[in-house]
């Protein structure tokens, strides 16, 4: 029986292995700008888990019933549908760098006078203008992610950037419980009353202005808003059509289809989703203290490890790097992109 082995089957685990290692390696040599994005997705992922832990439990420990809590955890939402196309386009008109400097200033603003607020009109006022302000981050930091990476390295920038926002910044959830309870020893009052809760408001906003400051040195691509002049396109395009076969002009004079019926698919269950999932994370903190009573430390320490456990499992960078076959296109980069964000709703502020 020959000892020598079969060169055939080293091979075959070669060709396996380089094109993960590659992958990898593409991680390294990423733009400048992919790596100032991320860390302000950190940020933005502490910021939304401490305030998703901390807000409402304070606007319940002011006395207001879950009627109330409930209509204003809906008000971000209808914020943030009410400004997303605008933002859109004043992002188109003024770059996306100024937009999402804008946002990164007017959210902790906004989360530190909701933890001032304590009427029921200033809370709904605030939470409004808090989903208003704070749609500028999904609105822009996807499409910078997207111009600033080829597309082999676009699957797994978004995955990590989906990681670090729902992943590592589902650690916040534990200074959100801890801040509280922190606060609570230092004045010898209850974890669940209202001073150390605001204090964990506070430490929210302060996370998105703190990790916001390195977005100055953003360098937008230039071609993201600026138009070349109207003559010079229309010159341009005179002389490809010259140029080309009558059957290329011919195509190109046949006006483009919009692609309605997809958008349909990919909206009705988008809506139907996010619907349900609304429901549960507005008032999911809600429920455990009315349920058991929880201080923010306990309840902290069960959100953290359910959503760490659904980030690492669903958003893992380190995957998505080393499978080379998984690349958005243009074809299939709507559907691919909802796969590594497929909760951009979860939380409005």
């Amino acid at each position: 029986m020959s000892s020598v082995s079969d060169p055939s089957t080293s091979s075959v685990a070669d060709e396996q292995t380089k094109p993960a290692l590659k992958g990898l390696r593409e991680f390294w040599h990423l733009p400048g700008n992919i790596y100032l994005l991320l860390l302000f997705t950190t940020g933005k992922g502490f910021q939304l888990s401490i305030a998703a832990l901390t807000v409402n439990y304070y606007v319940h420990s002011l006395g207001y019933e879950p009627v109330f809590i409930g209509l204003f955890s809906a008000m971000s939402a209808i914020g943030a549908m009410i400004g997303a196309v605008p933002v859109g386009m004043l992002a188109d008109r003024w770059g996306r760098k100024p937009v999402l400097l804008l946002t990164a200033f007017l959210s902790p603003l906004t989360l530190a006078l909701l933890a001032l607020a304590t009427s029921a009109p200033w809370l709904i006022a605030i939470n409004l203008l808090q989903g208003l302000v704070s749609t500028a981050y999904w609105v822009t930091n996807l499409p910078l992610l997207t111009e600033s990476t080829t597309e082999k390295q676009r699957v797994g920038v978004l995955a990590l950037n989906s990681f670090l926002l729902l992943g590592v910044g589902s650690l916040g959830n534990l200074l959100g419980g801890y801040i509280p309870e922190f606060v609570s020893g230092l004045l010898h009052v209850s974890a669940a009353s209202t001073v150390p809760l605001r204090w964990g408001v506070f430490a929210a906003a302060s996370f998105t202005f703190i990790f916001g400051l390195p977005l100055w040195f953003l360098h937008e691509p230039r071609h993201a808003h600026k138009a070349e002049p109207a003559a010079k396109v229309a010159s341009v395009e005179a002389l490809a059509q010259a140029s080309a076969p009558v059957e290329v002009v011919a195509q190109a004079a046949v006006p483009k289809e919009r692609p309605l019926g997809l958008f349909l698919k990919l909206l009705i269950p988008d809506l139907v989703f996010t619907m349900g999932e609304g429901a549960v994370v507005a008032l999911i903190q809600v429920y455990f203290v009315l349920r058991f009573n929880l201080l923010p430390g306990p309840l902290g320490i069960i959100l953290t490890t359910a959503y760490f456990y659904l980030s690492a499992t669903i958003h893992s960078p380190v995957r998505t790097f080393c499978l080379p076959q998984f690349r958005i296109s243009p074809s299939r980069g709507t559907r691919n992109a909802r796969l590594f964000f497929p909760y951009p709703d979860l939380y409005a502020i």
